[in-house]
C-alpha cells in the first residue's frame, strides 16, 4: 500500500526519543536484583548478556547452540534473527571468556536441543523465550530497588541496556566499531567499501566494557579474575 513507506514525521508528529541510560549505581542495582531476589537465572544471564553484546534482545533470545562457535569465539546472528537481515548478511560477535561462561550456563539450563532461551511456559517447552517475557524483567529490578532504597527507580526497558552499552563504549572504541558491535550498518559510502567485520578491535572493546560493568558490581578487586577467567 502506498502509505506503507511514511514515517511519523512525515504527518507532522514527533516522535519520543528515549535516552534512558543506566548509571553506575543502577548496574549494581540491577546485579543485587539477580542475587536477591527469586528472578529465574535465565532471565538474569539474558539481561547480562544483553548489556555486554548491547545486542538487541531478540538476537539474544532466538539464537541456537549452533550459532556460538566456541573454537573461534564467534557468535554468528543469522540474517533471518537481526533488524538488518535484509541484507543477507550475518552479524559476527566476538565471544570474550566472560560471554562463553554465561552462554554456556545458559546453554545447560535449556532442555530444548536448538534455543539456548527456552519458553518456561509448558505448553510452549518447543520453542523459544517469549520476547513479551523479557519485555517485563526491568520491573522486577524497579521493584527491588524501591524496596531497598525506598525511591522509585526512574522507568527503563529491557532496550536500555542496549543503549547503555553503546554509551558506555563511546570512550572505549572509535564510532564504527561500536556501530558494528550494534549491528547498524555504517553510514554512506563507507558501508559500500568497507565489510569488515572488525572482531579483533570489537574482541577488545567487549573485553574493557565488561571489565568495567564487573568494576562497578565488585570493585577493582574482583574483576581480573571474572573478566578473563
Amino acid at each position: 500500500m502506498p502509505i506503507e513507506g511514511l514515517k511519523p514525521h512525515d504527518f507532522g508528529m514527533k516522535v519520543n526519543i528515549t535516552r534512558r541510560v543506566l548509571s553506575d549505581d543502577e548496574i549494581r542495582v540491577l546485579y543485587e536484583t539477580f542475587e536477591n531476589t527469586g528472578m529465574r537465572r535465565k532471565n538474569a544471564l539474558l539481561m547480562q548478556l544483553i548489556l555486554l553484546f548491547g545486542c538487541r534482545s531478540g538476537e539474544m533470545i532466538q539464537s541456537k547452540r549452533e550459532h556460538f562457535d566456541f573454537d573461534n569465539g564467534i557468535w554468528t546472528v543469522p540474517p533471518e534473527n537481526h533488524k538488518g537481515g535484509n541484507t543477507g548478511k550475518p552479524l559476527k560477535r566476538p565471544i570474550i571468556p566472560a560471554a562463553q561462561t554465561m552462554i554456556e550456563e545458559a546453554m545447560s539450563l535449556s532442555s530444548h536441543k536448538e534455543f539456548i532461551f527456552q519458553s518456561a511456559l509448558k505448553k510452549d517447552r518447543d520453542r523459544a523465550l517469549n520476547s513479551a517475557s523479557a519485555l517485563g524483567l526491568p520491573k522486577t529490578v524497579m521493584a527491588y530497588y524501591q524496596r531497598t532504597r525506598g525511591e522509585i527507580m526512574p522507568h527503563w526497558s529491557i532496550h536500555d541496556l542496549r543503549r547503555t552499552a553503546r554509551t558506555r563504549w563511546a570512550s572505549i572504541a572509535p564510532p564504527h566499531v561500536c556501530e558494528v558491535m550494534m549491528g547498524h550498518a555504517l553510514p554512506g559510502i563507507w558501508a559500500v567499501y568497507d565489510h569488515n567485520d572488525y572482531l579483533d578491535e570489537q574482541r577488545k572493546a567487549y573485553t574493557a566494557w565488561w571489565a568495567l560493568v564487573m568494576k562497578i558490581v565488585n570493585g577493582e578487586s574482583k574483576v581480573r579474575s571474572i573478566v578473563t577467567s
